[in-house]
């Protein structure tokens, strides 16, 4: 009898044990299946991250790599903004299924926030925008670590270039789940953006990649931002939105103040040396952006949308 009761208390110690941690494990979302050397390979830094002064920044490419995304602007920027500046780079370039790609972001937001002891922002052109709020979406862990949500171009509706293109033709994975009306963006809007960060779209109506406009990057719940509102006819398209004046002042004045960008703090945002077209130093970068992402969207082609995963069809 009495060794019953020891067996009995032993076993409840065991459970008492095991459920904060089971409950730990549920709290973090679905477990990552990427490969840790991959996860980690991914990511690149500035040597300043580690015990961070200020919110680090975290860029995610779309089609292309960081440098090809970014190297003309945001990671020469925002360091000399004083943020530490991290980015991610995928051997897929973006072509690949998103769902894998949110393992990325989810990643790089728990390892950068650890390491810089404080909250992230995050910034994404394109489906750089949706890898980020997969991430945020479902890893229940991930919104209390970021403060700012800042997207540029980002079908957050779908595109309907791709849906025409699927349709007709072939599409990369990443394509299929980012046409109008795909599985993956109707799991992600099936509910609101998580609470937490503050949210900013940014898009210009001039898009000939993600249409219509601005339906296609409007974001429930974000200050959504279309450049021409701000500066009316700005020669703005899908690509040069990444090298244009307008949206960078915007991109700082959302990561140096509380809350979303706003373009009424910007002291001039029209202005003569503001056209909203690319350096000349920038020019050949995008015209290479351009050709890569025509060719590889030829080269990954699958016939359908990659199938949705449990923790996507159900969250």
């Amino acid at each position: 009898m009495k060794a019953g009761r020891i067996a009995l208390i032993a076993a409840l110690v065991l459970v008492a044990g095991l459920v904060p941690a089971a409950t730990a494990a549920a709290d973090q979302g679905p477990p990552l299946t990427v490969p840790a050397k991959e996860l980690a390979a991914s990511l690149t830094c500035t040597a300043d991250v580690d015990r961070a002064k200020r919110d680090p920044v975290l860029l995610f490419p779309a089609f292309s790599t960081a440098q090809e995304s970014y190297g003309a602007t945001y990671l020469k920027d925002l360091p000399k903004w004083g943020f530490p500046t991290c980015s991610i780079t995928l051997a897929d370039r973006g072509y690949g299924d998103l769902q894998r790609a949110a393992e990325f972001a989810v990643y790089a937001i728990r390892t950068v926030s650890e390491r810089s002891g404080r909250q992230v922002s995050v910034l994404g052109h394109q489906h750089g925008g949706i890898d980020w709020l997969l991430a945020l979406r479902f890893w229940p862990d991930v919104p209390a670590k970021v403060s700012d949500y800042i997207s540029l171009a980002a079908p957050h509706h779908g595109t309907e270039v791709a849906a025409t293109v699927c349709t007709t033709l072939r599409c990369s994975p990443s394509q299929w789940q980012i046409r109008t009306g795909s599985k993956l963006l109707t799991a992600v809007n099936r509910k609101p953006a998580p609470r937490g960060p503050s949210y900013t779209s940014i898009s210009t109506a001039y898009d000939e990649l993600i249409t219509p406009q601005p339906a296609a990057s409007h974001m429930l719940g974000a200050r959504n931002i279309v450049l021409q509102d701000v500066c009316p006819g700005r020669l703005v398209e899908h690509f040069t939105i990444l090298v244009d004046p307008l949206t960078n002042q915007l991109v700082r004045d959302a990561l140096e103040h509380p809350g979303p960008a706003d373009p009424s703090r910007l002291a001039k945002p029209c202005s003569t040396s503001a056209l909203g077209l690319p350096t000349l130093a920038g020019l050949p970068g995008l015209l290479g952006f351009g050709l890569r992402f025509t060719v590889n969207g030829v080269v990954a082609t699958v016939p359908s949308e990659p199938t949705l995963r449990p923790q996507f069809a159900t969250g």
